[in-house]
C-alpha cells in the first residue's frame, strides 16, 4: 500500500452522482442531429493537417515549460521534514512573486516563511525516467500525456509502486483509448469509479481485461459539463464538425486529382461522316497518348470530319480556399492558438510577439495548472505518494515572454530609485554575475556612481586644483 493517504476515497458521494458514469456521453454535433461526435480511436485519426498544427503547438509549448519541486518552510527546522540526500536551493525574488500570484497556491503560500526549490528528490527522479522502458523517458511522458488531452480530452497515468519500499518506480502511460473507467454493484455506494478496465482492441482475454484500481491511476481529465467527474472533453470535439467539411472537401479533390471524372473536351463527328464505337475508342487511346501526362500545347491533325468542343466547368477553388480559412480559424479558436501562428501571411515582429503571449495566458497556462493539480493533489496525486507533510508542491516556470526592452527598463528603474540593489538586479537579469563593488549591495539613490567612478571623479578635482 502507499504512502500516501486515501481517505477521500472512502467517503461516500452525494446521492445521484453514484450512478453509472462511466459511459461516454456521445452527442450530434450536425442540426440535424443525425451525425454523433466519433469515438476516441476516431478523434485520434483526426492528427493531421491543421489539427497536427495546433496540438504540436500546445504539445510543445507545455513540455518546454520547466515544472519545478518546491518546500513551504514554516519553520526554520522544514527541512529535517524531507528524506535524506535531498537537496534544495533559494529562488529569486520574480519567482516567489510569481507563485504567490497563481490562485491554486496564493492562499496556501501566505501562512509559510519561505519558499525553496528542492533541486534533488525521488519524485524528481521519477518524472524525468517514465518507466524501466528504453527511450520513455520523461519528455516522451508528458509530450503523449498532453497529446492525449488535445485529442481525446482525458489522459491516464498507471503509477507502478516498489512492493518493499511503498514508493513509486515507474509510471506507465495507458491509451486514452483503451481505458474505461467502471463501477461496480459493491462499491457503487461509496465510490463513482471502482477501477478502470484496459480494452484493447482483438485482446485474447475480453472476459478478464485488466483491471486497475483508481487509486493507483492519475487521470488528467479536460472540462468536460456532460459528464465532469469521469469523462474529458477535447478541442478537437468542439471543432470537428468544420474540420470533417474541410476533410471531405480535401478527400474530394484528391480524388479528382486521381481519376477526374469530367471530360474537357468533346469531338462529335459531322453528320455525314459517322464513326463507330471501335474507331471512337482508337480515337481516344491516340489522344490520350499524344497529351496525356502532362504533353499538353501540341498540334493534332485530324483525319476525320469533327467538330471540338471545350467544356468549361465553374471555378470550384475558391470555395475550397474558403471552407479551408474557415476550418483553419475555428479549429485555432477551439485549441486558444492565435491564428497568427499557424496562418502563411507574413507578420511583423509585434503581432507575432502579441501572438506569443497570447497562446501562453489562453493555451499554455491553463494547461500547466491542470497538469501540476492533478500532481500536487493531496490525496491521490503524485507527491502524496512520497511525502505526507503537505509541504512539496509542483509549480511550472512562468510561460508568458517578457518583453526584453519592458523588462530592462524596470530593472533600471528600480535600480535608480533605491528600490533594488546593484547586484539584485544583476541577479535578476539572470545575465551578468554578482559585482565585487562594496557599493553594488547597497541601497542607491538615484544616479549615484560606483566606487571607481567616484575615485576617477576624486582624481579629476585634485587635478583641476593643481591647475588652479
Amino acid at each position: 500500500m502507499s504512502v500516501y493517504r486515501s481517505s477521500s476515497f472512502k467517503a461516500a458521494p452525494p446521492r445521484g452522482l453514484n450512478t453509472n458514469l462511466s459511459g461516454s456521453n456521445l452527442s450530434f454535433f450536425d442540426g440535424f442531429n443525425r451525425k454523433r461526435i466519433p469515438d476516441e480511436e476516431t478523434l485520434l485519426r483526426q492528427y493531421k493537417r491543421v489539427i497536427y498544427t495546433c496540438c504540436n503547438l500546445n504539445v510543445s509549448r507545455v513540455v518546454s515549460t520547466p515544472l519545478r519541486l518546491f518546500i513551504k518552510r514554516e519553520q526554520n527546522n522544514s527541512k529535517s521534514l524531507l528524506r535524506k540526500g535531498v537537496e534544495t536551493r533559494s529562488i529569486t525574488r520574480k519567482q516567489k512573486d510569481f507563485l504567490s500570484s497563481q490562485n491554486p497556491l496564493q492562499k496556501a503560500l501566505k501562512q509559510f516563511v519561505d519558499i525553496e526549490e528542492v533541486v534533488v528528490h525521488p519524485a524528481l527522479d521519477l518524472l524525468s525516467k517514465g518507466n524501466r522502458l528504453p527511450f520513455f523517458n520523461g519528455q516522451r511522458l508528458f509530450e503523449l500525456t498532453q497529446l492525449y488531452q488535445e485529442l481525446v480530452g482525458k489522459a491516464y497515468w498507471l503509477i507502478e509502486n516498489d512492493p518493499i519500499l511503498n514508493i513509486p518506480t515507474d509510471i506507465w502511460l495507458l491509451p486514452s483509448h483503451w481505458v474505461k473507467p467502471r463501477s461496480s454493484p459493491e462499491t457503487a455506494a461509496r465510490k463513482i469509479i471502482d477501477h478502470y478496465e484496459l480494452c484493447p482492441p482483438g485482446y485474447q482475454f475480453k472476459d478478464n481485461n485488466p483491471k486497475y484500481p483508481v487509486e493507483d491511476v492519475l487521470s488528467f481529465i479536460m472540462p468536460n459539463p456532460l459528464n465532469p467527474y469521469v469523462d474529458g472533453i477535447s478541442p478537437l470535439v468542439a471543432a470537428f464538425d468544420v474540420n470533417d467539411v474541410a476533410s471531405k472537401q480535401l478527400s474530394l479533390e484528391n480524388s479528382l486529382l486521381d481519376n477526374d471524372g469530367r471530360p474537357d473536351l468533346v469531338f462529335t463527328p459531322k453528320p455525314d461522316s459517322a464513326i463507330g464505337p471501335d474507331e471512337a475508342e482508337n480515337m481516344e487511346q491516340k489522344y490520350k497518348t499524344r497529351f496525356a501526362r502532362g504533353r499538353t500545347g501540341g498540334v493534332w491533325i485530324m483525319e476525320d470530319a469533327m467538330d471540338m468542343h471545350t467544356l468549361n466547368f465553374p471555378p470550384r477553388e475558391l470555395a475550397r480556399l474558403e471552407i479551408h480559412k474557415v476550418s483553419k480559424n475555428e479549429i485555432a479558436n477551439a485549441y486558444a492558438v492565435p491564428y497568427a501562428m499557424i496562418s502563411d501571411a507574413s507578420h511583423n515582429r509585434e503581432q507575432l510577439e502579441a501572438s506569443e503571449i497570447q497562446h501562453a495566458k489562453h493555451s499554455t497556462v491553463p494547461r500547466l495548472n491542470r497538469l501540476a493539480s492533478v500532481l500536487n493533489d493531496p490525496d491521490y496525486g503524485l507527491l502524496a505518494r512520497f511525502d505526507e507533510t503537505g509541504l512539496l508542491f509542483f509549480a511550472y516556470d512562468d510561460p508568458i515572454p517578457e518583453n526584453e526592452e519592458i523588462k530592462y527598463n524596470k530593472i533600471s528603474r528600480l535600480v535608480q530609485d533605491g528600490i533594488w540593489s546593484r547586484n539584485e538586479a544583476r541577479k535578476e537579469d539572470g545575465t551578468y554575475g554578482p559585482s565585487d563593488d562594496p557599493i553594488a549591495n547597497q541601497l542607491l539613490p538615484m544616479n549615484v556612481p560606483s566606487e571607481p567612478e567616484r575615485s576617477n571623479s576624486r582624481g579629476d578635482e585634485e587635478k583641476r586644483e593643481d591647475a588652479k
